[in-house]
């Protein structure tokens, strides 16, 4: 039984990397691939000038991408692998957008994002 409870802790422990959670900051959602192009740059700009933004981005490897969902085009920053980080960064897209909401990331870190920009989003 020991033995048993032993190998669990074990594979629990090696396999918790695939089990730690990604998150995503929605900033903003648009009708349109052009609107949420110009979005995405407004967003990078303003993101661009936090020193807190772009020390963690390094660390944390998010970025600003804008994709198709659902019925809509979004901003949102991505992955996102740390709860304090998450906080810190929605209380600055608040301030670009006082709308803007976390939540899980529902695409897997390691996928390229669908479109960097909207020329992408149209085809």
């Amino acid at each position: 039984m020991r033995h048993s409870i032993a190998v669990l802790l074990l594979a629990l422990f090696v396999s918790q990397g695939s089990l730690m959670a990604a998150y995503k900051i929605l900033v903003s959602s648009h009708t349109s691939a052009a609107m949420a192009s110009k979005a995405k740059e407004r967003t990078e700009h303003i993101l661009l000038q936090n020193s807190y933004y772009l020390t963690h981005q390094k660390e944390q490897g998010y970025a600003v991408y804008s994709y198709p969902l659902q019925n809509y085009f979004v901003v949102a920053i991505e992955p996102i692998k740390s709860e304090s980080v998450l906080n810190a960064l929605l209380r600055i897209a608040r301030q670009i957008n006082s709308n803007a909401f976390a939540g899980y990331a529902t695409r897997p870190a390691s996928k390229e994002p669908l479109s960097n920009n909207a020329q992408d989003l149209q085809d």
